[in-house]
């Protein structure tokens, strides 16, 4: 039996559709019928075998699907149960190493990336390991739930995780696929949430979202600004570029961090004064586990945090994939619906 697929047959080639022999769960795996994924920009990490998961490849790491068989020895899920699945593809270390044993699943030292080390949620249908498998309610939308397993998560996961209290005040750079929740996590819990963007249009947005400030960086003077609120606690970075990062340093509080969510295409230079003599940090995060998609989701069906969504047919997946590179999407791209259009070339 074969299903469709969109891969990557070569580095740096065009994603095409494909068939492939449905796969079969091992043991502590599942197979999932694929209702919908995410078109993420990690995603293009696949196309260039940046992190050596080989070729060919099918990529997708926001997956929404639905428990279509159990291998051996899983007991905690069954078939028909609906499940999420992100960018941490399973611990592979036996739970052996530091990151495991204090608690830390998603920097195991051989730990796993959904769609890059395994095929992802670009197919009709795809394998997940247990330990990276979220169990979610039934009846969700597909569409609008996926981003949350990436995007969604690495925003929540980020700014529950860093040193800023409520009351604080937490900064979301752009209102794009990471920022439009990264505005709603930061104003659900709490925080004095200032959104910046170059784009002052999105201004009226950013307040429905739930900011409380508005930053146009194209012409206002954020450090300023942020002084007079007293300064940022956290900054939330989610340019894929790294030079604004550098003039944003003088705005932050004493002990204030900088928070990377995506990853830069430049070196960071930076004043290390800037952070010194203020204590402060700069660092990275990366994603979550399965609890952490589960934490998520139950954080935004109770406080009514939605993605914006831009939803493709399998078969515009080319489509969706360009309007995702070239960053016109105003917020998430995802594919989903019927395969019966997709026409296989190889």
């Amino acid at each position: 039996m074969t299903m469709k697929a969109f891969a990557f047959t070569q580095k740096g080639g065009s994603l095409v559709a494909v068939h492939r022999a449905i796969p079969e769960p091992g043991p502590g795996e599942v197979r999932l019928k694929v209702l919908a994924c995410g078109v993420c920009h990690g995603d293009s990490t696949v196309q260039y075998n940046v992190l050596g998961g080989g070729f060919p490849r099918v990529p997708g790491h926001e997956i929404i699907g639905i428990v279509n068989k159990i291998g051996p020895g899983v007991t905690t899920l069954q078939e028909g149960d609906t499940v999420g699945v992100g960018w941490f593809g399973g611990a592979n270390c036996g739970g052996n190493c530091r990151p495991c044993i204090t608690a830390n699943r998603v920097c195991c030292e051989k730990g796993l990336v959904t769609g890059t080390h395994s095929d992802g949620g670009y197919a009709e249908f795809t394998i997940s390991r247990l330990d990276s498998t979220a169990k979610l309610p039934a009846g969700i939308s597909p569409d609008k739930t996926a981003p949350l397993m990436c995007a969604g998560m690495t925003m929540f996961n980020s700014i529950r995780n860093s040193k800023a209290r409520p009351g604080d005040v937490v900064v979301i750079t752009g209102i794009g696929g990471l920022g439009h929740l990264g505005i709603q996590y930061a104003a659900k819990m709490g925080f004095t949430v200032v959104a910046t963007s170059r784009d002052s249009s999105k201004k009226e947005l950013a307040f429905k979202l739930g900011a409380h400030h508005f930053i146009d960086s194209a012409v206002d003077d954020i450090v300023g600004t942020l002084k007079k609120l007293g300064g940022a606690k956290l900054i939330v970075y989610t340019a894929t570029s790294s030079k604004g990062l550098g003039p944003l340093l003088p705005a932050l509080a004493v002990e204030g961090e900088v928070i990377l969510v995506a990853a830069l295409s430049e070196p960071i230079t930076l004043e290390s004064t800037l952070l010194l003599f203020k204590r402060a940090s700069l660092k990275g995060w990366a994603s979550g586990d399965n609890k952490d998609i589960e934490d998520t989701f139950a954080f935004s069906k109770l406080n009514n945090v939605e993605s914006m969504v831009e939803t493709f047919p399998w078969d515009h997946a080319t489509q969706a994939w360009d309007r995702m590179l070239s960053s016109k999407a105003e917020f998430k791209v995802v594919l989903s619906g019927s395969w019966d259009k997709v026409n296989v070339v190889q």
